[in-house]
């Protein structure tokens, strides 16, 4: 009766099974050593530099130049109501004087018409 089970040796073992991860992820492999300090600061630097460089361009948007050309017109706005807002602050401030005035102001001859 010979057979396939004849081998009566143990049973190779299989290798335990890694643990995949995906790219780009900060979690390193289990027997890898960790990540040198040059490492560390070129990933800060890549991370940094995305957050500066802002969101993706629009098909055809020029670098800076909407952000730009928004805060001007920005600032521009704010100069052209800034010269308003002053008009309308000493026109209320000279009637609120005025009404102040006749409150107290004392009436020394009241002089009707026919």
């Amino acid at each position: 009766m010979s057979g396939e089970n004849d081998n009566l040796a143990a049973p190779e073992r299989a290798a335990p099974p890694r643990i995949q991860v995906a790219p780009g992820a900060d979690a390193a492999a289990p027997d890898a050593p960790p990540p040198t300090l040059r490492d560390r600061l070129r990933a800060w630097r890549r991370r940094l530099d995305a957050w500066l460089e802002g969101a993706p361009l629009q098909p055809g948007e020029i670098p800076g130049m909407a952000v730009f050309e928004r805060e001007a017109v920005e600032v521009m706005s704010r100069q052209h109501t800034l010269r308003a807002r002053k008009i309308v602050r000493i026109a209320l401030f000279v009637v609120a004087a005025l009404l102040v005035w006749a409150a107290f102001a004392r009436v020394d001859e009241v002089t009707r018409g026919d």
